[in-house]
């Protein structure tokens, strides 16, 4: 058990970061980010013993890689590191994998802060917690026409919901134009890194057809395999996208 309060998170996806940065700070941890594995690795040497929340998908250096090198070089018998994957895969081999490169454990995204706070209180054995009930988030929303959800955002914070809704709406039209360009010069790994980003944005608005879309873009890419298939799933991303933006400025105007 680690009695160090400070957890570093190693995430490269905006929405992702901001989420569970929210979590971690409404859960009573402090928390220092990095985007990728070798600014964590840059930088281990000057932290105690710690929980590391360390995504698998990271460019630069992936979780798999910074978690054998940090098994490799920073555990010894006076510091620690609790490696806790990230990931949205369910797939038996990549689950086999992250088990047999020193991770400790695994959560799986999109993910909710209860779920966070249990695999945290496993390993950390005291932390000053001031959790606020869950409040009904969709009651000022609800629309039977309505593509997204507030279901997954445990706050009871306007602004964390104006902040998050924000991002959604000023970062998806770019993703999704970025998605466009690099198939039409068929940079299939720019392609995968930027469907695999933006796949979050729409799991945590629980925009089902949406994130299945951006699921079936990331391994297709990934694969290179039924390319044929793309243009259509990158039409349908397009236009959810459109759609939820349209539904979140009339719901929150102040993003018009």
């Amino acid at each position: 058990m680690l009695l160090n309060n400070r957890i570093l998170l190693v995430e490269d996806s905006d929405s992702d970061r901001f989420l569970f940065l929210r979590y971690l700070h409404q859960l009573g941890y402090e928390c220092d980010c990095f985007e990728n594995g070798k600014e964590l690795i840059d930088k281990i040497s000057t932290y105690p013993s710690s929980l590391v929340l360390l995504d698998i998908e990271l460019p630069v250096m992936n979780g798999i890689e910074t978690a054998l090198h940090v098994r490799k070089h920073h555990n010894n018998i006076d510091r620690r590191f609790i490696l806790i994957g990230l990931t949205s895969h369910n797939d038996p081999d990549v689950l086999e994998e992250i088990a047999a490169s020193g991770f400790d454990n695994c959560l799986h995204k999109p993910l909710r802060k209860k779920d966070l706070e249990v695999k945290l209180k496993q390993y950390i054995t005291s932390t000053m917690s001031h959790i606020s009930d869950k409040n009904d988030l969709e009651a000022n929303h609800q629309n039977n026409n309505r593509l997204y959800s507030l279901e997954m955002f445990e706050a009871d914070d306007p602004e964390f919901l104006e902040s998050i809704v924000g991002m959604f709406i000023s970062s998806t039209p770019g993703a999704i134009d970025s998605m466009n360009k690099a198939f039409l010069v068929k940079d299939w790994e720019q392609l995968r890194m930027h469907a695999h980003k933006l796949k979050p944005h729409f799991n945590y608005f629980m925009i089902s057809e949406g994130a299945l879309a951006l699921q079936e873009v990331e391994e297709d890419a990934r694969h290179v395999k039924e390319i044929e298939k793309i243009p259509a799933l990158l039409q349908t991303i397009d236009q959810i996208g459109k759609r939820v933006v349209e539904q979140m400025k009339a719901d929150y105007p102040i993003h018009r």
